[in-house]
């Protein structure tokens, strides 16, 4: 590809923004504002743009590929070579083409430097559900360089699947390297040098949880919203992260084994074997009793609740607070959240210490235990949630600091803030409201 081509990938990028647009938006209007957010992204981090390739693949991958249809793009580059490969040799392909795209794109992020672009009006087809949207790059002093983007509509969304800069479109260039691949190493062994030489590079933290309510679990988005705030975090300063959801002594036993880095997420310790990030969540711990108990904060001082079963947690590292507290009574412990309520509600508990949040989503989510239950006032204590790294791990520093690092990008950035909303956490501060 030319280096004109490469320089001009960069408009590409201004395509493509957060948010989903449905038929009902113009074409051009979808091109135009994603323009105007991508712009603004890259003038407001212009250090990390030039500086740390991670964070621009990883914000290409967050930003591009939810509008470029990439799958459908690999599709169109293999042609008729896509029917013949298997369906393995197809995920490999678009794997790798989807870091292709990426590695391109973040070349000509780099690129940018605030040019103006002008839009004309989509040239919609027959059918109404592809578009054309052309438009010049202004120069100084030098020609306006033609940008054309073809879009589609699928699922009420526009997507874009071919970009012609100066009548060369990218899909045919990207398909005449790959024919011509094809035809001196054959179709399995020019699909492997793709892969390999577009693989994904970012370095990998492997971390366990239990599944414990909205906060880890394979029935949430993206795994729950503490899942969701380590996994960004990492992810905007270059890392992926895997998560592996076990039982806590079975995390325990595979971060022994160096099977895993670490854990995702646990409350604070002072231990020399592990190395822990700043706190991104915090634990709102109450008392949960039955009804008919007729039990309050006040109640459970008197002498006589030291005969009252309490519900904790196994393996669960309590504060001095809770520790104390559960000192007056009978100590029960369970593995799971669930068997906490279930026994509270049989009432083979008389009391059980848990987060309020999972504990007003189980009281609300479940009637059965929920017009029997009741959360007690005031709380008992709050924990910090921390990402934590065994300490000898080669990479449990680096793992930490990434954190750290991305957290507060998230934080300053207001997706932070955002996540909470959309996992609907107590102590997130409501969205502002927007005119009908």
């Amino acid at each position: 590809m030319s280096r004109l081509a490469h320089r001009i990938l960069v408009v590409l990028m201004f395509v493509i923004g957060t948010t989903t647009h449905a038929d009902t938006t113009p074409p051009r209007d979808v091109v135009m504002s994603a323009a105007n957010g991508m712009a603004k992204k890259l003038l407001a981090n212009k250090e990390r743009v030039q500086t740390q390739d991670y964070y621009l693949e990883q914000l290409i991958d967050e930003e591009i590929l939810p509008v470029v249809d990439h799958v459908y793009m690999a599709r169109l580059v293999l042609g008729k070579f896509w029917r013949r490969a298997s369906e393995a040799q197809q995920r490999q392909f678009v794997e790798a083409f989807k870091h292709k795209v990426i590695r391109t794109y973040a070349g000509a992020f780099r690129a940018y430097d605030d040019q103006e672009m002008r839009f004309s009006e989509a040239r919609m087809s027959p059918s109404g559900n592809r578009a054309l949207v052309k438009s010049e790059i202004m120069r100084v002093g030098a020609p306006a360089i033609k940008v054309d983007y073809k879009l589609f509509s699928r699922d009420d969304r526009w997507q874009i699947y071919d970009v012609v800069i100066e009548g060369v479109s990218l899909v045919k260039s990207f398909s005449d390297q790959m024919t011509r691949s094809i035809e001196q190493h054959g179709l399995a062994q020019a699909i492997s040098i793709l892969a390999q030489e577009y693989k994904d590079e970012a370095p990998t933290a492997h971390l366990g949880s239990p599944a414990w309510g909205p906060y880890v679990s394979d029935l949430e988005p993206e795994q729950g919203l503490a899942a969701a705030i380590v996994k960004q975090a990492l992810a905007v300063s270059g890392w992926n992260m895997e998560l592996s959801i076990r039982p806590q002594q079975a995390v325990d036993e595979a971060v022994s084994a160096k099977k895993l880095d670490g854990w995702l997420a646990l409350w604070p310790e002072n231990s020399p074997e592990t190395l822990q990030s700043a706190p991104f969540l915090e634990n709102h711990l109450v008392i949960v009793t039955h009804k008919q108990a007729a039990l309050s904060m006040a109640g459970l001082q008197a002498p006589g609740a030291s005969k009252l079963k309490l519900g904790l947690f196994e393996n669960a590292d309590y504060d001095a607070q809770v520790l104390g507290f559960a000192q007056r009574f009978e100590r029960h412990y369970r593995p799971y959240c669930s068997q906490l309520f279930r026994d509270l509600a049989r009432q083979e508990l008389d009391l059980v210490v848990v987060d309020r949040w999972i504990a007003e989503r189980e009281l609300q989510d479940n009637d059965t235990i929920g017009k029997h239950l009741q959360i007690l006032t005031p709380e008992l204590a709050s924990q910090t949630l921390h990402v934590t790294m065994r300490a000898s791990s080669p990479d449990a520093q680096r793992i930490i600091d990434a954190f750290n690092q991305g957290l507060r990008q998230l934080q300053a950035s207001g997706a932070y803030q955002r996540l909470l909303q959309d996992y609907d956490y107590p102590d997130a501060k409501p969205r502002p409201a927007t005119a009908d």
